[in-house]
């Protein structure tokens, strides 16, 4: 934990200085119930000027990678978007533990403990603390991915919109929902290629609108393309929204 609090002072450090404009950057700390994982941190960004509509609250959720500190999302293209739709950027410290994650009882499975946790964070993120007020913009990475999918069955009545990219494991839906999805996953990231093609197929049978993006040449990674389709898809579905 303190390795992970001099790397964000050291992010700040060196990000503020340049960001005159921007809007204000933030960190949190939550505890969990989890004896492997008894607190997570969380960085989260203000745009300067915050669109709520007098309605909803709109929050951008982004999970990395296996690991991720948030540090990656605390940037461009993400915090460029956050200005421009005056949408809240949250970013996750979840870490992983193996003596969870063989007991399903990891962050990955959000209805053990960690989906909680991240209702907790956007309470302390948003300026409104009612949780049916939230109107939520996620996206995930490998093992970022499994957590946002199965987040958003969990809690479909807030989450408009999950761009899922390159995740290992999946829950299915069994019933339709509102929520929108797109999943991408590199052609040659064959170990979950046939699953993302499989949760596709269960979306479209329960009525859900999915959307599966397949990129040539594309391994287990992630690049700009990637973030620029999310946020692109993201956007359209603000647009449609009657409270954006």
């Amino acid at each position: 934990m303190l390795i992970y609090n001099v790397i964000i002072l050291i992010f700040l450090y060196l990000v503020l200085p340049f960001n005159i404009y921007a809007g204000q950057y933030l960190t949190g700390k939550i505890e969990t119930p989890s004896l492997e994982n008894q607190h997570v941190q969380f960085l989260y960004y203000y745009p300067e000027k915050l669109n709520n509509s007098g309605f909803d609250v709109n929050i951008l959720v982004c999970v990395g990678a296996l690991n991720s500190l948030g540090i990656e999302f605390m940037a461009s293209p993400w915090t460029d978007f956050a200005d421009k739709n005056g949408i809240i950027l949250l970013a996750p410290g979840f870490q992983h533990n193996q003596n969870d994650w063989e007991k399903q009882e990891s962050y990955q499975y959000p209805d053990v403990w960690s989906g909680d946790v991240l209702i907790k964070m956007l309470c302390i993120a948003s300026p409104d603390t009612n949780v049916k007020n939230f109107n939520l913009y996620i996206f995930g990475f490998s093992a970022g991915a499994q957590f946002v999918q199965r987040f958003a069955l969990l809690w479909p009545e807030i989450t408009k919109a999950v761009y899922i990219h390159a995740a290992e494991g999946y829950t299915f839906p069994e019933t339709k929902i509102d929520t929108q999805f797109i999943i991408s996953i590199g052609e040659k990231d064959t170990e979950r290629l046939s699953s993302a093609k499989n949760f596709h197929q269960v979306c479209l049978g329960t009525g859900i609108k999915c959307n599966l993006k397949i990129f040539p040449g594309l391994g287990h990674e992630i690049t700009p393309v990637q973030f620029n389709t999310a946020l692109t898809f993201f956007k359209s579905i603000m647009i449609n929204s009657t409270h954006y």
